[in-house]
Protein backbone atom coordinates (compact mmCIF):
# COMPACT_ATOMS: atom_id res chain seq x y z
CA UNK A 1 0.00 0.00 0.00
CA UNK A 2 2.91 2.68 0.79
CA UNK A 3 4.81 1.94 -2.26
CA UNK A 4 1.42 1.82 -4.51
CA UNK A 5 0.56 5.68 -2.59
CA UNK A 6 4.34 6.80 -3.57
CA UNK A 7 4.28 5.88 -6.73
CA UNK A 8 1.13 7.66 -6.90
CA UNK A 9 2.17 10.53 -5.89
CA UNK A 10 5.53 10.09 -8.93
CA UNK A 11 8.03 8.59 -7.07
CA UNK A 12 10.04 5.69 -8.13
CA UNK A 13 9.95 2.88 -5.52
CA UNK A 14 11.89 -0.22 -5.38
CA UNK A 15 11.44 -3.04 -2.66
CA UNK A 16 14.49 -5.09 -1.49
CA UNK A 17 13.77 -8.12 0.05
CA UNK A 18 14.82 -11.60 0.87
CA UNK A 19 13.60 -14.18 -1.85
CA UNK A 20 10.87 -16.04 -0.01
CA UNK A 21 11.78 -19.87 0.56
CA UNK A 22 9.55 -21.34 -1.96
CA UNK A 23 9.43 -18.43 -4.45
CA UNK A 24 8.91 -19.44 -7.88
CA UNK A 25 7.95 -17.92 -11.21
CA UNK A 26 8.46 -14.24 -12.29
CA UNK A 27 9.42 -11.80 -9.68
CA UNK A 28 7.08 -8.76 -9.51
CA UNK A 29 7.93 -5.44 -10.45
CA UNK A 30 10.31 -3.27 -9.02
CA UNK A 31 10.86 -6.21 -6.36
CA UNK A 32 15.22 -6.80 -5.47
CA UNK A 33 15.77 -9.54 -3.98
CA UNK A 34 18.56 -9.45 -1.66
CA UNK A 35 20.29 -12.15 0.65
CA UNK A 36 18.49 -15.40 1.63
CA UNK A 37 15.70 -16.08 3.67
CA UNK A 38 15.28 -18.47 6.95
CA UNK A 39 12.10 -20.24 8.85
CA UNK A 40 12.73 -19.67 12.60
CA UNK A 41 10.78 -21.55 15.14
CA UNK A 42 9.95 -19.71 18.05
CA UNK A 43 9.97 -20.38 22.16
CA UNK A 44 6.14 -20.03 21.76
CA UNK A 45 5.46 -23.09 19.12
CA UNK A 46 5.16 -20.54 15.99
CA UNK A 47 7.54 -19.80 13.37
CA UNK A 48 8.42 -16.82 11.14
CA UNK A 49 10.72 -16.31 8.25
CA UNK A 50 13.34 -14.09 8.49
CA UNK A 51 15.83 -11.81 6.07
CA UNK A 52 19.02 -13.39 6.82
CA UNK A 53 22.29 -11.53 5.74
CA UNK A 54 24.01 -11.15 2.13
CA UNK A 55 27.63 -10.01 1.54
CA UNK A 56 28.93 -6.27 1.92
CA UNK A 57 30.14 -6.52 -1.78
CA UNK A 58 26.21 -7.95 -2.76
CA UNK A 59 25.01 -4.35 -1.21
CA UNK A 60 27.53 -2.20 -2.09
CA UNK A 61 26.42 -3.02 -5.56
CA UNK A 62 22.71 -2.60 -5.58
CA UNK A 63 23.42 0.69 -3.89
CA UNK A 64 25.76 1.83 -6.34
CA UNK A 65 23.74 0.72 -9.60
CA UNK A 66 20.21 2.14 -7.75
CA UNK A 67 21.73 5.44 -6.14
CA UNK A 68 18.56 5.40 -4.02
CA UNK A 69 17.47 9.29 -3.28
CA UNK A 70 15.76 7.68 0.18
CA UNK A 71 15.85 4.69 1.73
CA UNK A 72 13.16 3.05 4.22
CA UNK A 73 13.87 0.11 6.09
CA UNK A 74 10.92 -1.86 8.00
CA UNK A 75 12.18 -3.50 11.47
CA UNK A 76 16.07 -2.64 10.61
CA UNK A 77 17.54 -4.48 13.51
CA UNK A 78 15.28 -8.17 12.54
CA UNK A 79 17.59 -10.00 11.90
CA UNK A 80 20.59 -8.38 9.51
CA UNK A 81 19.93 -7.37 6.15
CA UNK A 82 18.52 -3.89 7.39
CA UNK A 83 21.15 -3.00 9.53
CA UNK A 84 23.38 -4.14 6.60
CA UNK A 85 22.04 -1.72 3.50
CA UNK A 86 22.02 1.21 6.51
CA UNK A 87 25.46 0.84 7.31
CA UNK A 88 26.09 1.36 3.34
CA UNK A 89 23.68 3.73 2.58
CA UNK A 90 25.10 7.34 1.44
CA UNK A 91 21.74 7.99 1.09
CA UNK A 92 19.03 9.74 4.09
CA UNK A 93 17.44 6.26 5.81
CA UNK A 94 13.81 6.28 7.56
CA UNK A 95 13.47 3.08 9.63
CA UNK A 96 10.09 1.80 10.80
CA UNK A 97 9.84 0.01 14.14
CA UNK A 98 6.87 -2.76 14.36
CA UNK A 99 7.62 -4.90 17.64
CA UNK A 100 9.60 -4.42 20.74
CA UNK A 101 10.94 -7.07 22.60
CA UNK A 102 9.07 -9.11 25.14
CA UNK A 103 9.70 -8.55 29.07
CA UNK A 104 10.99 -12.18 29.56
CA UNK A 105 14.55 -13.79 30.07
CA UNK A 106 14.73 -14.49 26.30
CA UNK A 107 14.03 -11.18 25.73
CA UNK A 108 16.44 -9.45 27.74
CA UNK A 109 19.10 -11.68 26.14
CA UNK A 110 17.78 -10.54 22.76
CA UNK A 111 18.04 -7.31 23.80
CA UNK A 112 21.66 -7.77 25.47
CA UNK A 113 22.45 -8.96 22.44
CA UNK A 114 21.18 -6.41 20.27
CA UNK A 115 22.34 -3.23 21.88
CA UNK A 116 26.14 -4.22 20.91
CA UNK A 117 25.42 -3.09 17.49
CA UNK A 118 22.14 -0.44 17.79
CA UNK A 119 24.33 2.45 18.41
CA UNK A 120 25.75 2.21 15.02
CA UNK A 121 21.81 1.54 13.26
CA UNK A 122 20.70 3.87 15.17
CA UNK A 123 23.22 7.00 14.81
CA UNK A 124 22.69 6.75 11.00
CA UNK A 125 18.30 7.15 10.48
CA UNK A 126 17.71 10.53 9.46
CA UNK A 127 14.32 9.66 10.78
CA UNK A 128 12.59 6.82 12.73
CA UNK A 129 8.89 6.03 13.00
CA UNK A 130 6.81 2.83 14.85
CA UNK A 131 4.07 1.94 14.10
CA UNK A 132 2.37 1.38 17.97
CA UNK A 133 3.23 3.56 21.01
CA UNK A 134 4.79 0.16 22.51
CA UNK A 135 7.17 0.11 19.92
CA UNK A 136 7.58 4.26 19.90
CA UNK A 137 8.50 4.05 23.31
CA UNK A 138 10.92 0.79 22.84
CA UNK A 139 12.76 2.94 20.50
CA UNK A 140 12.90 6.46 21.76
CA UNK A 141 14.12 5.01 25.07
CA UNK A 142 16.93 3.32 23.37
CA UNK A 143 17.34 6.32 21.04
CA UNK A 144 16.78 9.43 23.02
CA UNK A 145 15.29 11.00 19.72
CA UNK A 146 11.66 11.50 18.47
CA UNK A 147 9.81 8.66 17.00
CA UNK A 148 6.84 9.48 14.60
Amino acid sequence: AQADELRRRGHTVKILTPKVIGFEGRKPRDIIFVGSSAKVRTPIKTSLELGMSLTRDHVAEILEKEQFDVIHVHEPEVPIIGAQIITAASCPVVATFHALFPDTVAGWTIEAIRSQYSKVIYDRLAEITAVTNDAAAFVKERTGRPVN
